[in-house]
């Protein structure tokens, strides 16, 4: 345990992870928290499992032995998205940071992550760089390219850039976030039409607040393998598109830049295409070609091609500008 620990104290940051019925998982995320270099953090982990269980057990054995891990049960309606909010009521710090069950930082993340958030203040959100592992293996490493090591976006630059898909924030576990904004009320919602992508709705509405900042290094160990929801949708892509355009839908509305942005039926022949790509890219044929079937405006081919050029050469080419924080 932390010797230094104080209990009255606020915590530099609060990391929350929401969990059900997975004990084994939890250990290597508990893990990898435990080995950060900054130690004054705390770490709430929130059980959805009525009644309590395995994983509960695991979890009074864990907050005894370390009084920086405080243990609730979520006592409100149950499953991901109330799970997911009442975590994220409990956080004491000005900074939160997600961590799935699942998923693991790397033992510089914390320290890298609150140093950045001084380079821009008025960030609300803060997102990094994950490394892919498929049943423990490195699949998809997080590539900085000739990206800054630090850029920003304001508000309406972030906006755009995510729907013009010249910005892909990850997921929330990537993701440093102000308390304040979870205070007035910016929480994990089913906009309506939707089968997931919520967390992608929540990091939306956050960055609207005061954009976000890029560090562009791989400071989190995110793993598949087993059963999660994105898996899940991956297994039914027909949904996954449907979640995507209804995304594109919710986003456009909040873009407030001088520039106009494409309409929305260019962009969703552009996310065909992509989808189309990464279809082609594993070898899912048979599903190529109903998604390019009636692909016809020239900008959404070039806007699809655009893409495509910097997945494979991150930070070549932005569409929407970055400023740079440090290089």
């Amino acid at each position: 345990m932390n010797q230094s620990y104080n209990p009255h104290a606020k915590p530099s940051v609060s990391i929350v992870m929401p969990t059900y019925k997975r004990p084994d998982l939890i250990r290597r995320a508990v893990d990898s928290v435990l080995k950060q270099t900054v130690t004054d953090w705390e770490l709430i982990i929130s059980d959805d499992e009525d009644p309590p269980g395995k994983t509960w057990a695991y979890l009074q054995k864990l907050a005894a032995k370390d009084k920086r891990i405080r243990i609730v049960r979520n006592p409100e309606d149950h499953g991901q998205i109330p799970n997911n909010n009442f975590v994220l009521g409990q956080a004491r710090a000005d900074w939160i940071k997600p961590l799935y069950d699942d998923d693991a930082l790397k033992p510089g993340c914390l320290q890298r992550m609150m140093v950045a958030t001084i380079k821009e203040q008025s960030a609300s959100v803060i997102c990094c760089l994950a490394d892919n592992f498929l049943h423990g293996k490195l699949r998809k490493p997080g590539l900085r390219g000739k990206a800054s090591s630090l850029e920003y976006l304001p508000a309406d630059d972030a906006l755009l850039a995510c729907y013009l898909q010249d910005l892909e924030i990850g997921t929330p576990v990537q993701c440093l976030v102000r308390r304040e904004d979870i205070q007035a009320g910016v929480l994990w919602e089913n906009p309506g039409d939707m089968s997931s992508a919520f967390d992608t709705w929540w990091l939306y509405r956050l960055i609207a607040r005061g954009g976000v900042l890029l560090l562009n290094e791989p400071l989190i160990d995110q793993h598949w393998g087993h059963e999660t929801g994105t898996t899940a949708m991956q297994d039914n892509p027909h949904l996954m598109d449907k979640d995507i355009y209804r995304l594109k839908e919710l986003l456009r509305p909040m873009i407030q830049s001088g520039a106009r942005p494409p309409s929305l039926s260019t962009i969703k022949q552009q996310t065909r295409l992509m989808r189309a790509i990464l279809r082609l890219r594993d070898r899912r044929i048979k599903q190529v070609l109903p998604l390019i079937w009636g692909c016809w405006r020239p900008h959404a081919w070039r806007m699809a091609l655009r893409w495509a050029r910097n997945k494979r050469r991150p930070g070549v080419n932005p569409v929407v500008p970055r400023q740079e924080l440090w290089p």
